[in-house]
């Protein structure tokens, strides 16, 4: 019972600070690049959320987001990050950068409420950027919950220009079949795959697959959470277009 009751009190506390961090929009973003497989170009950058807590602080968002998914708390959050990484595109752009996509991880949670695309529309005028810079990832969860409601809002989500991602892809699912009822831009393959890309086994078997399923499907592939050189040579000797991870670089400030 004491340890329920500590519980209790840790996650009213983490609510109140949570509520209060959004007010007071202690929420900042790191963004980490994605590079073309053949060249070293950058193809995009994935959007990051950390909390800045009052005493400087930098809390990572495996202590915090699964309560503001419970709460509902990541609502807010979500619209807080889609308008700043929004904001940092159109940044880069006035600066002269060559634009390239953002991504923006979305809940499940989040994606499933009725004014979500608004909020996509709001974060798109309010920064004055094209479509195409944005894009968001999501889990297989969401993309396998085919009910009417979800199949509309990936469809309008589509009809406004923003791309749509799977993470974390191939630990997770149970069937292929929603790949070709949900209009997907890339397929980012989970890390605990691609770790094991150097040796021969079901990791890599399962990689190489995935590799050419997207490439079938005209899908962009990601492999996320590249660390070594022998591991990107190795997905350089497939078809997949991009890797990510700390090999590159560790998520960045803007």
């Amino acid at each position: 019972n004491e340890v329920m009751d500590a519980r209790a009190r840790h996650e009213r506390i983490l609510e109140t600070d949570l509520r209060l961090a959004v007010v007071r929009e202690e929420f900042e973003l790191r963004f980490q690049p994605q590079i073309d497989s053949r060249n070293g170009a950058l193809l995009g950058a994935e959007a990051l959320v950390r909390w800045r807590r009052p005493d400087g602080r930098l809390v990572m968002p495996s202590e915090f987001v699964w309560h503001a998914e419970k709460t509902g708390i990541i609502n807010d959050i979500g619209e807080h990050v889609l308008k700043v990484a929004c904001q940092e595109a159109r940044r880069w752009r006035d600066a002269g950068m060559q634009p390239f996509p953002i991504a923006v991880n979305v809940s499940p949670r989040q994606f499933s409420t009725n004014n979500f695309v608004r909020v996509i529309e709001n974060a798109l005028a309010s920064a004055a950027i094209d479509s195409e810079w944005l894009e968001l990832e999501v889990t297989e969860n969401v993309a396998l919950d085919t009910s009417a409601h979800m199949i509309e809002t990936f469809e309008r989500v589509k009809s406004l220009g923003v791309g749509i991602a799977i993470d974390d892809f191939g630990t997770g699912f149970a069937s292929l079949a929603y790949l070709r009822k949900i209009p997907l831009r890339k397929l980012k393959i989970d890390r605990s795959l691609v770790s094991n890309i150097t040796k021969p086994g079901p990791d890599k078997a399962i990689t190489e697959a995935i590799i050419s399923l997207g490439e079938s499907l005209k899908f962009i592939s990601i492999a996320e959470g590249v660390e070594t050189d022998r591991q990107a040579d190795a997905i350089r000797l497939t078809a997949c277009s991009g890797m990510q991870g700390f090999l590159f670089s560790h998520p960045l400030s803007a």
